[in-house]
């Protein structure tokens, strides 16, 4: 069985890191196993961040939340 290695550490992280590291990995020009060790995540959580910040910006990085009501679940 494969594990996606994400699933479940993007609400880990704060905002505020989530945005350096990629500020980071921009501005600094390095790859994503220097930030990896440099702040101890795993590279797949980082590349994961910097495609969701190329797709969407800022707010690809923000925690969602979505609760449904009982009625909604029974579909």
């Amino acid at each position: 069985m494969d594990i996606d290695p994400t699933f479940g550490v993007f609400f880990k992280y704060s905002e505020q890191l989530r945005q350096r590291v990629v500020d980071e990995y921009l501005a600094e020009g390095v790859g994503t196993a220097t930030l990896a060790a440099r702040h101890g995540i795993a590279r797949t959580v980082i590349r994961d961040w910097i495609g969701r910040y190329r797709q969407h910006g800022s707010a690809g990085l923000r925690k969602k939340f979505s609760h449904y009501d009982a009625s909604f679940s029974k579909g």
